[in-house]
This record gives C-alpha cells, structure tokens and sequence, in this order.
C-alpha cells in the first residue's frame, strides 16, 4: 500500500483538479438522493390532495434535479477520465525516460514486447489501480452509506435488509478474484509473448522467406494466438459466470425487499410514496456495491502491473547516471586513455581484465579480435554507457565521470554495426537532431562517406525518403548515409563498429582513404573483424578474452606470428579471397581507367629437406612464403597461394614497367632469402612472369585459377 500511495503523490492530477473531481462526484451521488424524496411529496402529497400547482412544482423539481444529474454525470465522466488520463500519461512518460537512461545491458535484458506491454498497458493498469483507490473506492463508499442512510430514512428493517446481504455478496466477490486473478495474470503473460512474437516476425521477414519458414512462423503465431485466445475466453467465462451470479443475488435480494416493502404497504406501515422512494434507491446501492465487489481483483493484477513498473522506474543500472549535466568539461583533442580498466558483464565473467590502453588523438587506430573479446565493451565504455568496476577511463586526461553525458556523446561520431536508420529523408538521417548542420556540410560528409554520388542518382536525391529500416535502398548506401551522420557532427572522436560490413569493397577503399585524411581533427577508431580493412591504420590493438593480446602496426603484427597473424591467415588465405579484391580492382580499371597488374610465381624447387617432412609440409611453407612476400607489398597490393606451389599477386595502380620491376626485385629478395621451418633452414628459386593485361583471364578471376594452373604446369620461365 506504501507503494500505491507514492504513486499517488507523485503522479496524481494537481490539487484542484483533484478536488473538483471529488466534489463533483459526491454533488452527482446526492443529486441521485434527492430524486427518491422528490417521488415521496409527489406520490404522498401532490397525488393524495390532488394539488396541481405542488404536482408542477414537483415536476419541475424532477426536471432541475435530472439536468444537474445529467451535467454532473457528464463532469464526473470527464474528470475521471481524465484523472487516468494524467496519471497513466505520467507513468507512461517516466517509464519511457526510464528507458532512454537504463543501461544497454539493461536494456537487453528487457523484451522489447514486454516494454511496449509495461508502457502502453502496464501504465494505464496502474492508473487505474489509483483512481479506484484513491477516488471511486471512497466515493462508493460514501455513495453506498449516502443511498443506505436515505433507505434507513425511510424504513430501517429494509436497511437492514440490505446491510445482511453484504457477507454473502462479499464472499461470492473474493472467489470469483481469486479465480480471474491468476487468469489475467496468463492473459498478461501470453500478451507479451504475442507481441514479442510479432515484433520479431516484422524484423525477420526476409530472413523468414531466406530460409522458406512462412508456415513454421505462421504454425508458432497461431499456437500463441490460441494461446492468447484460451487466457481470454477463461477470464470471460469467469465474467459472465461472476456477472450472473451478481445479478441473481443482487436481484434475489430486491425482489425479497420489495416482498417486504409490498407487505408493509398492504398494512400501511409505509406509505406508497415510500415504497416508490425505496425502490428507486435500490438500484442505486447495486451500482457502488458492484464496482466495489471488482476491487480485489483489479487490486491484485494492478498491483502486478505496479511492480513491473516500478521494476524499471527503480532500476538504479541507468546509462553512467554519475555523467553530470552541470559539469561544463569539454572535449578538446580526443585522446582516450585507459587505466588498468576491469568490467564484468552480468554473468560475472570479465569482459575486460585489466586494460591498460592510449589512443592517440589525430591518429586512426583499429581494435580488432574475435567475438567476445571486449571489443564492443571498450566502446561502450568511451561512450560512457557502461562504466568500469576498476579504475577509469579518461578523456583527454578528465575521467568521463567528469563530463556532461550530453556533451561528450555531442563529441564523439559513432556508426553501429546494425544499420541506424530512421524513417524520413535522406537529409533528416544525415542531421539527425543537428538541424544546425549547413547544406554544404551535409554535402561534404556524404561524399567523405562515398554516398553522394549514389544519393544523387536517387529520383529525390536528399529528399529521398527512407522508409523504416532503410529497406527501399541498398543495405550498402543506408551504411554510408549512416558514416556521413557521424561525420557531419565533426566529431573529436570517430568510431566506426564494424561499419564497413555492408559496403562494397571499392567504396571501403574510399572510406578508408577518408579516415585517413579525418584523423588530422579527430581520433579515429575502427572496431571490426575484417581485418583486411585496417592495413592502413596507425595502430592495430588485438584483443583476446578481455586483455590486450598485441599492439602494433600492420605488417609487424604480421610477423610476430601472433593473434593477429592467425586471425588474418584465416580470413585472408585462399583463393576465394584474392577473387574477390581483385574484383574489386576490376571494376576500378574498367570504370576509372586505373592500372593493374597481376605476377604469377611458382616454386621452381624445395629442398629435399622440407618434401621429407611429407604431410602438410609443403602448404605450411607456402604459407611462410606468402607471409614473406606480403610483407614486400605495398598497402594497397595482394597476393594469395593457390595450388601446391604457385602464388599470384595483384599490384595495383602499377603498369607493366613497374610490374616488371618488381618481378626482378622480388626475385632477387626470395632467391636470396633464409627461410626457416621447424629450424630447417634453406632458399628456395622461384619463377616469375607477368600475366599481360590483354589475356582473357585477367578480365575473368574465374579464368585465372583454371588457366594458369594450365599454362604453366610444367613451364620454366627465366
């Protein structure tokens, strides 16, 4: 009850308001008294002498009386109504407010169907549950005592009479709660269960007819639907089942008074006109007392519906609740650095052990690892939704805690992995609450973005409307209309979460040329699991189970034979992969004219050493070749084993004489090399030729691998 009543006092009506609606239903409840009394010097004066002029005045009486009824009735509606209204609006607006601060984790942990049910009905079963308390209970009450003392005015055995039944017709009342109780309270469970199920129906509908499943989804709605139906149809059959025995001793108990009454006329213990009154009065006690006989029920399933409101609105895991609006910190050049930094996830296992990192400003830094291994997490900290069980995280040397929320998410750009984008115009997605972002601004960022020149052969162009979830344009450009968001905000810091997942690799290549030209006014940070992506990147930090594993540059990650190294063989070994840049190049040279060149080497010999190994021997040193040459490259170059002894790389940008070039330098560097395998040492020779840019293959991936295999299986190129 203490928690019904804080409710009350925090999210009542005002105090006029309030009293008015009282006062306005007690004026109704005596108006509904003074009919019955009107119907007494009627019947038993106005009739018995025959006066007209006393019947008119009578009448008219009736008319006054009935037209203040009708005008209180229609109050009394209106301020009930809208006495909910205000409180099921506040809770409504607390419980949604609550929302944006809780924690993401917390937010995770919260169905998004059970949070649509805690906002949209929960809120309004609430209010409910206070206005029967804390207005229509007392006013029944005083209606039932109001209307029982005008009964006992007149005759008190009938008052009586009518006090007798309340036991019989309180304990009727208590079971049928009882009963429906814990049927609404599985209709309640079943509602979030439906929802949720639609929700994620609506959020799936391609991957649902991917994966041909219509029928399987539609079987699970139908068994929820049912499900949902049985709850309802229980709570109805207990209504009507509750609702005919309240009638039949509602109406078993009137028809016995006015046997009593009719009795009592015949001996003239009571004259006509109070049996009139009596009768009329009657009907009015049934009304308070029905209402009354609900409110256990309703008390207990709105008590459930309280709890799971107050269940969010006291939830104390907010979004870094210490981030102070007050504090006027600002953030000035974007360096990030993390302390000997701990955070544990609900399950209690460490998300981050002890982390200890420096981000540079004016630097492009990428974090990479597998999943689960912080990566995320870290980002959550610098954007201070969580916050770390063990010394800090600063900002340009200020620990986050010291800033304004507001402020330093105003300074950092960030793009998530899953698409964020909103219903509206292209230009609205850009400026996204940032309506002081100039047209050349949005401009500039979208083609930082690499997006204008595909926005631009839209029918709308920026006006172009997005409709929920961006589904009428490719996943790739609502991708980079979401980069040039963040960009646009000419943020100190920028942090790209798996980003460039859904963009094609011609326009990553634009994007990362892009962060490269950001970092001389922001610190750029790049989390993903393509590791292809961060070749160009001034800092690669590896994580592994929560602890920083490796730091480094590109190519000396690479020959620490690390995380990282396996990480990257793993996703960039193949021919699968070289296919797919390559492709890529393709496209750039018939679209741009760019240069490309591509060497084919072959292994002339291996030592006698390494074939006696047998097994996989041989891939495990192709492998270190590759890994050899790779280091040779440029940034923008690639190469890729293929077959038992072959390697072909792919030298961008550069024409033949350049390509030639480098099949005598990378000839001379592998002939002369050391190579190390299981402490064998030994060289290899190699053979190496050009594939001339004029060949059908060239313009073919698919016809590279088949081809070559077949030229030069057994050639012997100087």
């Amino acid at each position: 009850m203490h928690l019904i009543f804080k409710y009350f006092i925090k999210y009542r009506p005002q105090l006029i308001p309030s009293i008015t609606c009282i006062i306005i239903g007690i004026f109704s409840a005596l108006l509904k008294i003074i009919g019955p009394f009107l119907s007494v010097l009627l019947v038993d004066l106005a009739f018995k002498q025959k006066t007209p002029n006393l019947m008119i005045a009578i009448l008219l009486g009736f008319f006054f009386v009935y037209a203040c009824e009708l005008i209180t009735n229609f109050l009394n509606d209106y301020f009930t109504t809208q006495f909910n209204a205000v409180i099921s609006g506040k809770i409504a607006h607390a419980i949604t407010s609550k929302t944006f601060q809780l924690s993401i984790m917390e937010q995770r942990n919260i169905k998004n169907g059970d949070l649509f049910l805690r906002i949209n009905l929960d809120s309004l079963e609430v209010a409910d549950l206070i206005t029967k308390l804390f207005y229509q209970v007392p006013l029944d009450i005083l209606r039932y005592l109001g209307f029982l003392a005008a009964v006992y005015s007149f005759d008190g055995i009938t008052a009586l009479l009518v006090v007798s039944g309340l036991p019989i017709y309180a304990m009727k009342s208590w079971f049928y709660s009882v009963a429906s109780i814990e049927v609404q309270l599985q209709r309640e469970q079943r509602d979030i269960e439906f929802t949720e199920k639609i929700n994620e129906i609506l959020r799936n509908l391609r991957n649902i007819k991917v994966f041909g499943a219509e029928q399987f989804e539609y079987d699970q709605f139908l068994k929820l639907w049912r499900d949902r139906s049985v709850a309802n149809r229980k709570l109805r059959v207990i209504s009507f089942i509750s609702v005919l025995t309240t009638f039949a001793t509602i109406r078993g108990f009137q028809v016995l008074i006015i046997g009593i009454l009719g009795y009592k006329v015949i001996r003239a213990e009571l004259s006509v006109g109070e049996f009139v009154a009596i009768s009329a009065l009657l009907p009015n006690i049934e009304d308070p007392l029905r209402r009354l006989s609900t409110v256990y029920s309703e008390f207990k399933v709105g008590l459930v519906s309280l709890n799971r409101v107050e269940e969010i609105l006291s939830n104390r895991k907010t979004d870094c609740e210490q981030l102070n609006s007050n504090l006027k910190n600002d953030v000035r050049i974007g360096e990030i650095i993390f302390q000997d930094v701990t955070f544990f996830h609900t399950n209690q296992i460490a998300a981050l052990n002890k982390v200890s990192l420096s981000l540079k400003n004016n630097s492009t830094t990428a974090i990479v690892g597998q999943s689960g291994s912080g990566k995320t997490t870290l980002m959550n900290l610098i954007l201070g939704f969580d916050t770390p069980f063990s010394r800090s995280v600063k900002i340009d040397g200020i620990d986050i805690r010291e800033y304004s929320r507001d402020l330093l998410r105003s300074r950092i750009g960030v793009v998530f992995e899953d698409i964020p984008v909103f219903s509206g115009t292209i230009r609205d997605n850009i400026i996204y609450n940032h309506s002081d972002i100039s047209e050349d601004d949005l401009i500039s960022a979208a083609k930082m973005a690499a997006a204008h020149d595909s926005i631009m052969q839209l029918p709308n162009q920026y006006d172009t409307h997005l409709e929920q979830g961006g589904w009428n344009v490719s996943s790739g450009l609502v991708q980079r209309i979401a980069i040039a968001r963040a960009l646009a905000l000419k943020p100190k810091i920028l942090i790209l979460d798996d980003a460039l997942s859904a963009i094609d690799s011609e326009y990553a290549l634009v994007i990362q040329n892009t962060l490269q030209e950001c970092k001389k006014d922001m610190t750029v940070i790049m989390i993903t699991n393509q590791l292809s992506n961060v070749r160009c990147f001034d800092e690669i930090v590896v994580l592994d189970q929560g602890r920083i594993a490796e730091v480094g540059k590109f190519s000396n990650l690479l020959n620490m034979r690390g995380v990282f190294s396996r990480l990257y063989y793993l996703q960039n070994s193949g021919f699968s992969e070289f296919k797919r840049r390559l492709e890529v190049e393709l496209q750039r040279r018939a679209r741009y004219g760019k240069e490309l060149s591509v060497v084919f080497i072959r292994i002339f010999k291996f030592p006698d050493e390494i074939r006696s190994l047998g097994g996989n021997t041989i891939t495990k040193v192709m492998k270190e070749i590759e890994c050899y040459i790779r280091q040779e490259i440029r940034i923008m170059d690639f190469c890729s084993v293929f077959g038992e002894d072959k390697i072909l790389i792919a030298l961008s940008d550069t024409p033949d004489e350049g390509a030639l070039n480098f099949i005598k330098t990378i000839k001379l560097k592998i002939n002369n090399h050391t190579f190390n395998f299981k402490d064998i040492k030994f060289k290899i020779d190699i053979i190496a030729e050009l594939l001339p840019a004029a060949d059908e293959e060239i313009l073919n991936p698919d016809l590279i691998y088949i081809n070559v295999l077949k030229n030069h299986e057994d050639a012997n190129v100087a």
